[in-house]
C-alpha cells in the first residue's frame, strides 16, 4: 500500500462536515448526506484534472487515466468542504 503525505494508508478514509472520501487502489469514492455539488481532483502544482458533480450524494471516480504523482481531492455539500491527499 501506498502512503498518502499525511500518513493514510490507501484504503483509509478522510471524512469531516458530513462528506466522506476514500481511497481503494485507484478509486476515489465520495459519499455525502446529500447531492455533491463539486468534486475537484487537483494535482500537486495546483492543476484541476477532473471536476464532477453527483445529484445522489455518491460518487466513484477511476483515476487510471491519471499519472502517478500527488493529488488533492477537494469534495463540496451543503457548502460544506472536505480535502484528502493521495499519491497514486
Amino acid at each position: 500500500k501506498k502512503k498518502s503525505l499525511d500518513g493514510i494508508d490507501s484504503t483509509a478514509a478522510a471524512a469531516s462536515a458530513g462528506i466522506s472520501i476514500v481511497k481503494d487502489g485507484r478509486l476515489v469514492k465520495v459519499s455525502a448526506a446529500g447531492p455533491i455539488e463539486r468534486v475537484e481532483i487537483v494535482t500537486a502544482s495546483g492543476a484541476v484534472v477532473a471536476q464532477l458533480s453527483s445529484p445522489t450524494g455518491s460518487l466513484t471516480i477511476d483515476t487510471a487515466g491519471l499519472a502517478d504523482g500527488v493529488y488533492v481531492v477537494r469534495a463540496v455539500s451543503d457548502k460544506q468542504t472536505t480535502v484528502s491527499k493521495f499519491i497514486l
